[in-house]
């Protein structure tokens, strides 16, 4: 199924340098979920060598701004 974009909105365009913390994009949840379609999040952590110690919560639901879902 493609939605075309529909249900969601980037915040920032390609190359934009943005900094921690900056929102990249905002998903309409509702819509998603109208659609069919699972809403759970994929984070990857692509230099992981720097990180040695990081840690991802999982299995919950999380909140924005609220939830911890990695620790170093």
């Amino acid at each position: 199924m493609s939605l075309d974009g529909e249900g969601f909105h980037v915040l920032v365009k390609q190359g934009e340098n943005v900094t921690a913390g900056t929102p990249l994009v905002e998903f309409d949840k509702e819509f998603n979920e109208g659609k069919g379609l699972v809403t759970d999040c994929i984070l990857a952590l692509t230099n992981s060598a720097v990180f040695p110690d990081v840690r991802f919560a999982s299995g919950m639901e999380a909140k924005q701004n609220r939830t911890v879902i990695r620790a170093f």
